[in-house]
């Protein structure tokens, strides 16, 4: 469940103010986009800009990001036998 209180951020470029409230993504969801698993255009692009202006978010993404490397490190020393299986 994602609480993470974000901030508001003001667009100089723009000139715009992008506010949240709260994450209302859930680790899940950076996590399929992490992965490029969301196919669908309006939940990507949703995505993409809460990922832009969210400093809570973004933290999130670079700590699981770290993970799914690790992750596929291991994966990939199992399949190759360079290291056994917990099982």
């Amino acid at each position: 469940m994602a609480d993470t209180e974000c901030m508001a951020e003001f667009d100089l470029t723009t000139g715009h103010a992008h506010t949240f409230t709260s994450c209302d993504l859930s680790d899940e969801e950076l996590e399929r986009f992490l992965m490029g698993c969301v196919m669908d255009k309006a939940e990507l692009s949703r995505m993409e800009e809460h990922l832009a202006h969210c400093p809570a978010w973004t933290k999130r993404a670079e700590w699981l990001a770290d993970n799914i490397c690790t992750m596929k490190e291991a994966q990939r020393l199992l399949a190759v036998g360079q290291v056994k299986s917990l099982n």
